[in-house]
């Protein structure tokens, strides 16, 4: 899957929550950090950006629209949330974080929830639970060549 088109957000609006070291939410996070580039110009995706997501998973087309509700970038962990906008046959969020823990150990995790929205999708729960384990297990193999689905 590629990201096809990051667009920044504009003014202000609902950038996520922060989390402590124990993963409760503690506040929302700020929007305040400067929007930063690469050398060709693109942005990168901070919160509150709407980025588009295009490719095939298990020969299905994945085109989607999401928001990105966090984006965290520290020096032993790094995370971003992504949660659907309208039109989206699913509605829900992702979350994806990977942290380097003082004993040595990296640790990815995804945390995700989601329901069918669209009502061909509602009658087929089982498409449904299968193509979201074809994506998590596509997730893992990204991740880790040692990764064996």
């Amino acid at each position: 899957m590629s990201l096809t088109d990051i667009r920044p957000a504009s003014g202000t609006g609902y950038a996520g929550v922060a989390y402590d070291a124990d993963g409760a939410p503690i506040a929302p996070s700020r929007r305040d950090a400067e929007q930063r580039f690469d050398a060709e110009g693109t942005p990168y995706v901070s919160a509150g950006a709407t980025v588009h997501v295009t490719g095939r998973l298990s020969g299905y087309r994945v085109d989607a629209e999401l928001r990105v509700i966090l984006a965290v970038e520290e020096p032993r962990r790094t995370a971003f949330a992504l949660g659907t906008v309208g039109g989206s046959v699913v509605s829900g969020e992702e979350l994806f974080l990977i942290e380097w823990r003082d004993n040595d150990e990296v640790w990815f995790t995804v945390r995700a929830f989601d329901r069918a929205v669209s009502t061909l999708y509602r009658l087929a729960p089982r498409f449904v639970r299968g193509r979201r384990r074809r994506l998590f297990r596509a997730y893992l193999t990204a991740v880790s060549p040692l990764f064996a689905p």
